[in-house]
């Protein structure tokens, strides 16, 4: 009985420790939330309410509601996400240096009238770098790859494209890898069209690695 208790509080003992281990990979680091402090991502107020809860030994159930259409909808050591109003989004990461540090990145989106993102690089300070940190796609890197025909659905193709409107994610399980996509405004018309549909599923995502310091050329992922 002895060494049966002796097993039963061992298993406790772990069990505690390997809770503590999950919690603390899903705690937001004090460098995202001081990362996220410097941005103009909801007001002042609801940010320091985000920062403050994430800065403490809770259990948050998600998503957590911020009042006027905004909701924390999920976080991790390095990134937040943020529901910030009926069609719009954004979306924190930091992205580690060579050096030891980390940049900002933050892909806002919205989902009307057209889904759409854009994706801006923060230093230090919270100040938008002017440089450019990631050339994005163009209209000739999607159609690269295709055969499209002289027909009207080809031109039309082509006519959705421009101007380019980009759907921005990080691939998951991938350390820093940027997928972009093309965003369509369809209408009624082009739906029906199967030679037009079958042109747009054959449109690529496109994909590039951060690797410390910059962003590999895109390239259709694999």
């Amino acid at each position: 009985m002895k060494r049966l208790q002796q097993f039963a509080l061992l298993a406790l003992v772990l069990l505690s420790a390997l809770y503590r281990v999950e919690a603390q990979e899903v705690k937001a680091s004090s460098a995202l939330l001081e990362a996220f402090g410097k941005t103009n991502i909801l007001d002042e107020e609801r940010r320091q309410r985000v920062i403050s809860l994430l800065s403490q030994d809770t259990t948050l159930i998600l998503p957590l509601d911020l009042e006027l259409d905004a909701e924390l909808v999920a976080f991790s050591d390095r990134t937040l996400r943020l529901k910030t109003s009926a069609v719009g989004s954004w979306e924190l990461r930091l992205l580690p240096l060579l050096n030891g540090s980390s940049l900002t990145s933050v892909i806002e989106r919205v989902t009307r009238p057209q889904a759409d993102a854009r994706i801006t690089f923060l230093d230090q300070e919270g100040e938008v770098i002017k440089t450019e940190i990631v050339a994005l796609p163009t209209a000739e890197d999607f159609l690269r790859s295709l055969q499209l025909p002289e027909t009207s659905s080809g031109y039309r193709l082509r006519e959705l494209l421009r101007p380019l409107h980009y759907q921005l994610s990080w691939a998951d399980g991938q350390a820093e890898v940027l997928l972009v996509t093309p965003s369509l405004l369809l209408t009624e018309e082009d739906k029906a069209s199967t030679e037009l549909t079958a042109l747009i599923a054959q449109l690529p995502s496109l994909a590039s690695a951060w690797d410390g310091k910059s962003f590999a050329p895109f390239t259709p992922r694999k």
